[in-house]
């Protein structure tokens, strides 16, 4: 019984070696990737393809937002896209940085076995080997010497990856085997950089970056503002046709007032400013002029700490403790919370000096410390007398 015809898996076709053609039918609109050994060309369309079928949350939302799909008509627009998209060149100790690099379950021990023979006189032979397996367990058909692919990128004859520039990081979306044989021979690559296209193209100076709200901003662009949605893309690129002037310098410091909090910025004139707000007093800090409100007015420093339970009210100055140790213990009486013989209640001693007294009252806290502090004061007195 012959075959007459086989249907094609759409989940087989990466790992065949196939890409996608033009036509109908179930089998000739696929074809193998690099025919006749195509040295480390590929077709344009070939990255389109790549591009369209990421599965990468955020280049999968980088398509969704250009309004692209995984067929023919998508595989048109992005071609231009990638064809006038700028070139440049990456060193050794970039490629490992790019992110969505080793995307297939062999390709992160590719990779560790790659950065292993970096540079070393046995890469070219060692770089085949590591391929060869990482395709074996693919189950990748390539149809050409993978081998061949160090020559090629010793003599520049090859076509650059594809990398897609997003906010979030650098993403590589077709060329990784010649970006591996790069790195294997720890050798830099040309790359062809998709950024922002038909999305945001205008990009911050060098030493400055966008907040969310479209500023630019004077300073590094860290983590801390990445997470609060900086980029060093405009987010309004599409509202104007050039690029801002820088309007503040480092938005997370900020400049307030003593006493005040920024709380985001405000428009003054042509500028974005810091919005300075008063902070508000809640039993710490202390209330000036300029940081008291109607509810805590200057003084108010312990108005709110028993209302919010941070405890009984404006703690007590040590001369007033004094002047009640004073009390309690000249008429023996008890009197509040002190009675006789509070301090051998307490495990403390009054024997000893007064610098001896005085170093126990630091080291011992709470009741105890108290007592070694009211014996080394009494002592003090005696000695002034």
């Amino acid at each position: 019984m012959k075959i007459k015809e086989f249907i094609i898996i759409p989940s087989s076709i990466d790992a065949m070696g196939l890409i996608h053609k033009s036509g109908t039918g179930p089998n000739n609109r696929f074809g193998f990737k690099n025919v006749g050994n195509n040295r480390a060309n590929e077709d344009t369309s070939d990255e389109a393809w790549e591009l369209l079928g990421q599965k990468d949350p955020a280049i999968r939302k980088y398509v969704a937002d250009l309004g692209l799909q995984n067929d023919q008509a998508s595989v048109n627009k992005v071609v231009p896209m990638i064809d006038k998209a700028r070139q440049t060149t990456i060193n050794p100790s970039q490629i490992p940085q790019l992110k969505n690099l080793a995307n297939k379950p062999a390709d992160p021990t590719a990779l560790k076995n790659i950065l292993k023979i970096k540079g070393t006189p046995q890469a070219p032979e060692q770089f085949a080997k590591i391929m060869q397996a990482r395709d074996q367990a693919e189950g990748r058909s390539r149809g050409y010497d993978v081998g061949k692919l160090v020559n090629a990128i010793n003599t520049g004859n090859y076509d650059p990856p594809v990398v897609l520039k997003l906010p979030s990081g650098n993403y590589v979306i077709g060329g990784r085997t010649r970006l591996y044989a790069a790195l294997a021979l720890n050798k830099p690559i040309n790359v062809k950089v998709l950024e922002n296209v038909g999305n945001e193209t205008k990009e911050a100076p060098p030493g400055t970056y966008f907040t969310k709200t479209g500023n630019l901003v004077k300073g590094r662009l860290t983590k801390a503002a990445k997470a609060k949605g900086a980029r060093e893309t405009d987010p309004k690129d599409k509202q104007r046709s050039k690029v801002p002037p820088v309007t503040q310098s480092n938005e997370a410091r900020g400049t307030c007032w003593h006493g005040y909090q920024q709380k985001g910025y405000k428009k003054k004139g042509n500028k974005m400013v810091p919005n300075c707000v008063k902070e508000e007093a809640a039993g710490v800090g202390i209330v000036t002029k300029q940081n008291a409100t109607k509810d805590v007015p200057v003084g108010g420093e312990y108005m709110n700490v028993k209302k919010l339970g941070l405890g009984k009210g404006k703690p007590k100055s040590m001369r007033e403790e004094w002047e009640e140790f004073k009390e309690n213990f000249a008429d023996k009486k008890v009197k509040g919370k002190s009675r006789p013989g509070r301090v051998k209640r307490a495990g403390a001693s009054c024997k000893g000096s007064v610098t001896s007294l005085r170093a126990k009252a630091k080291k011992y806290g709470g009741e105890k410390g108290k007592m070694y502090h009211w014996c080394a004061n009494m002592k003090s007195g005696r000695k002034k007398k």
